[in-house]
């Protein structure tokens, strides 16, 4: 007996998915094929060719699978710097599950953490942030970005992502990772070596 609701999955779509996703557009789409114009019913169903394009770059597109099964797609576009879900349809048979909502909330979630986490410590920047620039190497910020679409963080607060060079900072930030409770840990060792070095000194 299950005493939970299941949920699907979401994960980065790879190029590999494109024609599945095309596949899983056109099934959500087809039950209202009489309520939409050509023009529309073109838009919403794009074939394998224009969802690969929309791997390629430009977007954020996410796969929704139940039981290995695909069941709906994500797309969210950033235009102008805001973070927008422009796409989004799930199967028939799991519309009136849930899923749309579950998907869209933790879609637009993981798309707003990116967002932020894209305004890493820049050396230019620094005269307007007040925040000293850092190098960080592309395999750490490809690191970062992979875990945050793998919804790795989806528990971090929004605001932990600001200004941050690696996803570790962040991590730290929002206070969930070991290395800052033995940072402090720390700190507090060396600091009270220090008081004791200055009370026997004095005596």
């Amino acid at each position: 007996m299950r005493f939970f609701r299941p949920v699907p999955r979401i994960s980065p779509a790879a190029p590999e998915h494109a024609a599945e996703l095309a596949a899983v557009l056109l099934a959500a789409w087809e039950p209202h094929r009489s309520q939409l114009s050509d023009a529309l019913w073109e838009e919403l169903t794009p074939p394998e060719a224009e969802v690969a394009a929309w791997l390629r770059g430009g977007f954020e597109v996410y796969r929704v699978s139940f039981e290995s099964q695909p069941v709906g797609v994500v797309r969210v576009a950033f235009p102008t710097g805001a973070c927008v879900l422009d796409r989004l349809a799930v199967t028939p048979e799991h519309r009136r599950r849930g899923f749309g909502e579950y998907v869209a909330e933790h879609a637009v979630n993981r798309a707003r953490r990116i967002e932020r986490f894209l305004s890493q410590p820049f050396n230019v920047a620094e005269q307007f942030t007040g925040t000293p620039g850092e190098y960080v190497p592309i395999a750490e910020s490809i690191r970062g970005f992979r875990e945050i679409l793998e919804g790795k963080h989806d528990d971090v607060p929004e605001r932990a992502f600001l200004l941050k060079g690696t996803i570790d900072q962040v991590v730290r930030e929002a206070g969930g990772g070991e290395e800052a409770d033995e940072e402090s840990a720390e700190a507090a060792d060396e600091e009270a070596d220090r008081r004791s070095e200055e009370d026997s000194g004095d005596e």
